[in-house]
């Protein structure tokens, strides 16, 4: 390849889930990094990686673009008629009419042949937008987020008729929300809308494309959503906001919510061409690549309960005063880690028969992930109560209105961003790719599990964490090789089975994991008890299947056969 910049090895786009995140290069290779474990980083496996792994599978397929949903992603080969998806599969989120998680990047049949302009990612539900501006969508439904007119999942794409006469340019998802800019200028929004993050001036979901009022006049070019806010980007370069705003994240300088699209003041001025939401932050470029970032900047981790322990393997926690009762973690993924505040979902484990303590689950590769998880452990005791700064402004103060972004990104234009729900990343306009935030699954690139801040605060005793964007070396422009990157692919695998990815809970009598189709709802997370000492006893055998016939229920699928052990989980369980 030539020296001259057009042509130097670089990343032309970034994206970022839940608790992962997804680079393009212009050498033919598409890397993953972060947590692994539904499949979502496209490996064919199901552990981290905590630095850019290439996905071998995607290698010079023609990829122009690639998306992160929650815990699956999306690859756009456009020129060949391909959209891939990969990742937890439940409801119908993958578009491949089953339910089934994927690990490695499967063509989506519905589209093989058709070119795709735009592709969007939420929680559960994906939009698709065709070369002719048609709109498709699938995926979970239960508040009309896919637009249909009705609550029914969807396991296969499906047209949304009502937009039919409208040719849409741009398309973004939030947690159970949709928006949709067309060609002429207007918005539509549906879904999930009780903070008023439709922007119809009501405050209640919509199950069809509903027109956003007070834009009239505005040519809106852009659309884009966080969990439960949205933002649009109008032809002059002007940013609305509206929806939840708890934390600030619409940027007016107050925390109140509306039901309406309000001018964010603080931009005015500037001609901003770049918007990202994240699960309670926002981000913006301008034309000049100056970034902004506002909203919220720190969790405040709750400490464990008394006589509890969190995930790390059994010589992590401590009893309690009793001596009776633990937490056990299985690792669920970030939806319920707000339960915590730090990515790790629970389940309650009742005390055995005379005070004993049950012993730790046993996992698939059980020595590799105790290790890890015990390492994981070291590394939260570690660091502070409140952590991530997803903002990159020195510190973890929220932040109501839009805040210049300095430190290393101080004269270097962004050209690039993209939100996950507790960081966040960018590309320059010379092809350097920074990420800061969240990182205790290693989706920040760097190599480890830790929140960025943590390394500044070791490196340095007594210095205070930088909480700033930091260079992702490996990726950007004049270190990025095509033949070391590719040196990261591992050999694709297949389907990992539940029982080698999650803690077998016993005594789960029904299948919360890769779920039906049906529009039922799905209960909130569960406190599954173990009620004889016959459980605990064929839990230490290894025996799930004794175990969940002691605890009164019917008998544990045998791995890679029938619905997953996990619960089906979003966020909305803890909105």
């Amino acid at each position: 390849m030539s020296d001259s910049a057009d042509s130097s090895p670089r990343v032309l786009a970034v994206s970022a889930g839940s608790s992962h995140s997804l680079a393009l290069t212009n050498v033919g290779v598409v890397a993953s990094w972060g947590r692994g474990e539904d499949g979502q980083l496209g490996h064919g496996q199901a552990d981290e990686c905590t630095a850019p792994t290439a996905i071998s599978v995607l290698t010079d397929a023609g990829v122009d673009a690639v998306v992160c949903g929650a815990e699956y992603s999306v690859a756009v080969a456009s020129s060949r008629g391909q959209i891939y998806s990969w990742g937890w599969g439940d409801f119908g989120r993958l578009g491949h009419g089953e339910c089934n998680d994927v690990f490695v990047p499967r063509p989506i049949e519905f589209f093989s042949g058709r070119r795709v302009a735009h592709v969007a990612c939420g929680d559960t539900h994906t939009l698709v937008v065709s070369e002719d501006g048609a709109l498709f969508t699938f995926g979970r439904n239960q508040n009309g987020q896919l637009g249909l007119g009705h609550t029914n999942d969807c396991l296969a794409p499906q047209a949304v008729v009502s937009l039919q006469d409208e040719r849409v340019c741009s398309i973004a998802c939030g947690s159970e929300h949709s928006l949709a800019a067309t060609e002429s200028g207007a918005v539509y929004a549906w879904g999930w809308g009780r903070y008023g993050n439709l922007g119809d001036g009501e405050s209640q979901d919509r199950y069809l494309p509903t027109r956003v009022v007070g834009l009239e006049g505005l040519r809106v070019v852009a659309a884009e959503c966080g969990w439960r806010h949205s933002a649009v980007v109008t032809e002059a370069g002007q940013v609305y906001t509206f929806g939840w705003s708890k934390y600030g994240q619409l940027g007016h300088g107050d925390h109140s919510d509306h039901t309406r699209p309000c001018l964010v003041a603080a931009l005015k001025g500037k001609r901003v061409t770049k918007v990202a939401g994240g699960w309670r932050h926002t981000v913006a470029a301008d034309s000049c690549g100056n970034l902004y970032a506002w909203g919220w900047n720190k969790v405040r981790a709750a400490s464990p309960p008394p006589g509890c322990r969190t995930r790390g393997g059994a010589g992590a926690g401590a009893q309690g005063p009793q001596g009776q009762g633990q937490l056990a973690a299985a690792r669920h993924g970030a939806d319920h880690g707000a339960l915590l505040g730090g990515g790790d979902a629970v389940v309650r484990v009742a005390p055995l028969a005379g005070g004993a303590r049950p012993p730790p689950f046993r996992y698939g590769k059980q020595q590799q992930r105790q290790q890890r998880q015990q390492r994981q452990q070291r590394q939260r005791q570690q660091q502070p109560h409140y952590v991530f700064g997803q903002l990159g402004l020195g510190d973890t103060e929220d932040r109501p209105a839009p805040a210049l972004v300095g430190g290393a990104l101080a004269g270097q234009p962004v050209a690039v961003l993209a939100c996950g729900w507790r960081h966040t990343l960018c590309v320059t306009r010379d092809g350097q790719v920074f990420s800061w935030g969240r990182g205790v699954n290693g989706q920040l690139g760097h190599g480890r599990e830790q929140d960025l801040c943590t390394r500044f605060a070791s490196a340095t005793p007594g210095h205070l964490p930088s909480y700033e964007p930091t260079l992702l070396v490996g990726l950007s422009c004049g270190n990025l090789r095509r033949e070391a990157i590719l040196a990261t692919a591992t050999d694709a695998g297949g389907y990992v089975a539940p029982a080698d990815r999650y803690a077998v809970v016993p005594g789960a009598d029904e299948p919360y994991g890769n779920g039906s189709g049906a529009a039922a709802a799905v209960p909130s997370m569960q406190l599954f008890e173990v009620p004889s000492a016959a459980a605990g006893d064929a839990i230490a055998a290894g025996d799930a299947a004794a175990a969940a016939t002691a605890a009164g229920g019917a008998p544990a699928a045998a791995p890679g056969e029938g619905p997953s052990v996990k619960k089906a989980r979003t966020s909305s369980d803890f909105s």
